[in-house]
């Protein structure tokens, strides 16, 4: 979570050298505005979202604009309420209507005309007590709250908003009053206490990573790490055959020297069936594995515009497979109905949803996977069931775990089938025996590393169910 303040490090490491330049030139203001823009033009060009979130380049523009500030605030400009007015609606308006898909630039603009127009005289309502209070403790706060949130999912699989928020003024209130005031004020902590605290969390994180966490760590989680700590990446088989697309598309091959070749394709849910296909022994076949993020739905994404970048990339991944003669067998594996009526952020899903309908949609997407993979035997298989929370809280707790209620969903993916010359398979019979659905098999091992993904041991009834309808073909 400290990471924001390694961003604020590498910054100061190097903006003095440039004030400095800019100060003997007398072009500070401009300077800081072009760097800034330069920043800010990267964020707008570039498509990764992680880069830009974590990466100094992508961040310039929000501390160069703090510099901004100092420098107008100097120049004594004149006390206009109104931009402060103005500063103060812009941040309440982001707050409101801005979300993670939308830049930073209102609320930035906002808290810049905030601390210039406001500096000596702020207006009545930033005076009052509770804004002050809350000012104070904001930087602990900030700190404390995403800690706290991110724990909390971590450990007990969710959380209670109002509790978690309570906590994290708690915790702010006290770092502030016994930490952050006595150094600010009182001076009262010495700094060799701080080096010697600071080498002392330091030498604690140290051996925490160096030994891959508490040794009593419950078993689930030790079993857990291992059914997930060989998650896939495209490794280097499979890179000198097929071109490596974007960091939302997945490529494997696994060769058993077999005549024939099964694909796998679909999203997320996919990767954990190639990993259980490749720890059995003798499988009769060799797979390419093609999937896609839920970000970019494989089957959804063939309605997009002919034009679309996304749909251009998954008609490249099934390229691969109606080109290769010794693949004669496709099977899909994707999140369902459950998840995508849900989460669909993606306006491409969006208007593919509104104009064919819900069931229309995967009606239209699995005729589109068939016309382009001609020839082509299509198998569909069933979801596995979702849980209703994250499978850490079910162990602490020794709960009985809630699946989602799927069944309202599972006649109509049948039926979508019928619509087309894809082959439903049902799995919901091995995850769910006698209506029951499991959370553990036999061994006690967990089948779910989160709500709705499978362990690589939660996969082997996918491939139970695989490898039952490949005998039957022969």
């Amino acid at each position: 979570h400290l990471w924001s303040l390694s961003i604020e490090e590498q910054f100061y490491l190097f903006i003095p050298f440039i004030l400095i330049v800019l100060a003997k030139v007398k072009k500070i203001f401009q300077g800081i505005c072009i760097i800034g823009a330069i920043s800010l033009l990267a964020v707008l060009l570039s498509n990764d979202s992680i880069s830009i979130f974590y990466s100094l380049t992508t961040r310039v523009w929000e501390l160069s604009a703090g510099i901004l500030c100092v420098y107008l605030s100097e120049k004594r400009l004149k006390k206009y309420k109104f931009f402060q007015y103005l500063g103060f609606f812009l941040i309440l308006f982001s707050f409101f209507y801005l979300n993670e898909n939308h830049i930073a630039i209102i609320p930035i603009i906002g808290t810049i005309l905030l601390v210039v127009y406001g500096q000596r005289r702020a207006i009545p309502i930033l005076k009052n007590t509770v804004f002050v209070s809350l000012g104070k403790i904001s930087y602990p706060l900030y700190l404390w709250h995403w800690l706290l949130f991110s724990f909390s999912y971590l450990i007990f699989g969710d959380f209670n908003i109002l509790i978690t928020i309570s906590l994290s003024f708690i915790f702010a209130y006290v770092t502030y009053r016994y930490i952050e005031y006595p150094i600010r004020v009182k001076k009262r902590i010495s700094t060799s206490f701080l080096i010697l605290s600071l080498l002392a969390i330091g030498i604690f994180s140290y051996l925490i990573c160096s030994t891959d966490g508490y040794a009593n760590r419950s078993q689930f989680y030790k079993t857990l790490y291992s059914e997930m700590k060989s998650y896939i990446t495209q490794d280097e088989l499979s890179q000198n055959i097929y071109p490596t697309i974007d960091k939302d598309t997945y490529i494997r091959w696994l060769n058993n020297n077999k005549v024939e070749t099964i694909a796998l394709f679909g999203d997320s849910h996919t990767l954990p069936v190639f990993e259980a296909i490749q720890n059995e022994k003798n499988f009769p076949y060799n797979v390419l594995l093609l999937a896609r993020s839920h970000n970019v739905h494989p089957l959804f994404s063939l309605l997009f515009d002919s034009d679309s970048k996304e749909r251009k990339k998954s008609e490249k991944l099934l390229s691969f497979i109606a080109n290769d003669k010794k693949i004669k067998n496709i099977f899909v594996i994707t999140s369902w109905l459950t998840k995508y009526n849900k989460e669909m952020k993606n306006k491409n899903f969006i208007e593919v949803i509104n104009h064919y309908g819900h069931y229309d949609a995967y009606i239209h997407s699995i005729k589109e996977l068939t016309k382009k993979l001609k020839n082509k035997t299509i198998y569909i298989l069933e979801d596995n069931p979702h849980l209703t929370s994250h499978p850490r809280y079910h162990i602490l707790y020794n709960s009985k775990p809630v699946f989602e209620d799927t069944m309202r969903y599972r006649p109509h993916i049948p039926y979508l089938c019928q619509s087309t010359s894809a082959i439903f398979i049902a799995t919901r019979d091995l995850f769910c025996p006698n209506d029951t659905c499991l959370f553990y098999n036999k061994q006690n091992i967990p089948l779910y590393q989160d709500q709705d993904h499978v362990t690589r041991t939660g996969a082997k009834f996918f491939v139970q169910r695989i490898v039952q309808t490949l005998n039957t073909i022969k």
